[in-house]
């Protein structure tokens, strides 16, 4: 019984374990406050957006909260983030070469949200083509 209590000391006296626990709360906490201001921000936005928009602010909540914790949970881990940084430097230059069209796309979808020239369920001609509105998204209009 004297060496379980010897070796379960030894265990939570280990840095290496204390670090991984302290991780793991900050993402379990990140990842409920994250859920609870999403929701909040959804319903406090739905009084004054449209549903769409709602869903946007939303999911930007709540994913912008999950990866400041993972962030802060890989530093307690001890992570150096100096390097992570700079390898997301150079992948978002290549992914901006790769995405040129799209980038364009969402930055027109983001004119089109914010403006709001026409609405879900207008009807819209373009040329000799009619239609209705059924979505507007940030990379396209259905």
């Amino acid at each position: 019984m004297d060496s379980l209590l010897a070796w379960l000391e030894h265990l939570l006296a280990d840095p290496r374990l204390l670090a991984g626990g302290r991780a793991a709360l900050l993402l379990l906490a990140g990842l409920l406050s994250a859920r609870l201001l999403g929701r909040l921000a959804g319903r406090l936005a739905a009084k004054r957006f449209a549903s769409h928009e709602t869903l946007l602010i939303r999911k930007g909540i709540f994913y912008s909260l999950t990866l400041l914790f993972g962030v802060a949970a890989l530093h307690q881990l001890g992570f150096d983030l100096s390097v992570l940084l700079g390898a997301a430097g150079v992948l978002s230059v290549a992914v901006g070469f790769a995405s040129q069209t799209s980038a364009s796309n969402l930055i027109s979808g983001l004119f089109l949200l914010v403006e709001r020239p026409f609405q879900v369920g207008d009807l819209i001609r373009v040329g000799d083509t009619e239609g209705e509105v059924l979505s507007v998204d940030l990379l396209s209009v259905k």
